[in-house]
């Protein structure tokens, strides 16, 4: 109910709006288009599936009325097909009012890697992402309209700061839940890095300055991550694993508020997060808190390496 409440009273009318949602067949990417086609906005649900895309566009449908709503292919693990999205994104010369990058994997069958060699979580997650930014800053997909660039990271990356960032790229052999948790340390020191311009020395990662960054988390939640068919689990793992994560967490819906938020506050994203409120903020309605300041510490020298690693595989 408090959920519904929030929805209905503390988000402004989205009507002219334009978003694009990065996997936005499931999840948190759902959720939140769902959310945003409810306040009268466009939305565009970047997936992989154009079958399952239409599918979920059928089911927000049944619930939202008149709901706008797009399909446009998105690949997050081919960094070949990220480019052809971005141009396909900028031959449709939309006004795009807020982009969220939720597209990303948590446990894919072990020992799987990406064309680039990297272990599939990190070169999606982190990979995918970086060579997302690029492409769009260099179609000039947002052109000279105001817009919001919107990361989605993970408590989880508080478990990842090796002294080596060649452990993230390369070392397949940890356990993928660390994998994960290299990814979204990654996410966060970008988002870092991208939203404080005294940093960035990189002009092809420099957005325009119509765009805006914001950075979220959505907590702890129970979504269909953990799936049996795409990410190596048995299915009574996922069964026990999807029933345990609907008892003690919050809601996808709720969860997905952040990014919701991120697109709608009237606060500036330059060095905050918007989290859950809660305990330890694995759960509640978002709220803006100052990022940590080690962050802005670590993100040139993370980036210094990024630039490094990824001109060997001429990218």
């Amino acid at each position: 109910m408090r959920t519904k409440k929030y929805i209905e009273t503390r988000l402004p009318s989205l009507e002219g709006k334009t978003y694009v949602v990065t996997g936005a067949n499931s999840g948190l990417g759902f959720q939140a288009s769902k959310i945003l086609a409810s306040k009268g906005a466009r939305v565009f649900l970047a997936c992989r599936s154009e079958k399952r895309a239409n599918e979920a566009i059928e089911k927000i449908k049944k619930e939202v009325k008149n709901a706008k709503l797009e399909f446009i292919e998105y690949d997050q693990s081919d960094y070949e097909k990220i480019t052809s999205f971005c141009q396909n994104l900028a031959k449709l010369n939309i006004k795009i009012d807020g982009f969220v990058a939720n597209a990303g994997v948590y446990f894919p069958p072990k020992e799987k890697k990406t064309k680039l060699g990297y272990p599939l979580t990190f070169g999606v997650n982190f990979v995918g992402v970086y060579i997302l930014i690029r492409n769009l800053i260099n179609e000039d997909v947002f052109n000279s309209h105001p817009t919001r660039f919107v990361f989605v990271g993970s408590v989880a990356k508080a478990l990842a700061y090796p002294k080596t960032f060649d452990k993230w790229f390369y070392d397949d052999r940890v356990n993928r839940n660390f994998q994960y948790s290299y990814s979204k340390a990654g996410i966060t020191l970008l988002s870092t890095y991208l939203m404080n311009e005294d940093l960035n020395n990189v002009p092809e990662m420099k957005f325009p300055s119509n765009v805006e960054v914001y950075y979220t988390h959505p907590g702890i939640t129970n979504t269909n991550i953990v799936r049996s068919n795409e990410g190596g689990f048995g299915k009574n793992f996922v069964k026990v694993a999807q029933n345990f994560l609907k008892i003690f967490f919050q809601s996808p819906e709720r969860a997905s508020l952040t990014m919701v938020k991120a697109l709608t506050t009237e606060k500036s994203g330059k060095n905050i997060s918007i989290r859950p409120r809660g305990p330890f903020e694995i759960s509640g309605l978002p709220q803006p808190r100052k990022m940590n300041k080690i962050n802005k510490i670590a993100a040139p020298r993370f980036m210094d390496y990024v630039e490094n690693e990824l001109s060997k595989k001429s990218i």
